[in-house]
């Protein structure tokens, strides 16, 4: 049985942030966008399946990317987080 959840990163989300969320394994990421004030990754998942930890990576533009180079990362999306001045970012899963 499929089903699409979402998981919400935090409020403080920033640059060189680092989420961990437990999500089903297997999980296929759909999209990532501001719900409100709050960044939100969408994803199909099956709740039946074992959950692991999934590691997402925020980089800001204009911001230096430290560890870019040193591993494997998947684009996710980009969310702009509007307050009294834009903030935009990007968002990476790291796989190890």
């Amino acid at each position: 049985m499929k089903m699409i959840y979402k998981y919400p990163l935090g409020m403080d989300i920033h640059h060189n942030a680092v989420y961990e969320i437990e999500m089903p394994k297997a999980a296929k990421i759909l999209d990532i966008q501001m719900q409100g004030t709050i960044p939100v990754i969408w994803a199909i998942v099956n709740p039946k399946h074992k959950v692991r930890k999934y590691v997402f990576h925020v980089f800001g533009t204009g911001f230096e990317m430290p560890d870019y180079d040193k591993k494997l990362y998947d684009y996710v999306g980009t969310v702009q987080q509007i307050g009294l001045t834009t903030l935009v970012w990007h968002v990476f899963e790291v796989h190890e």
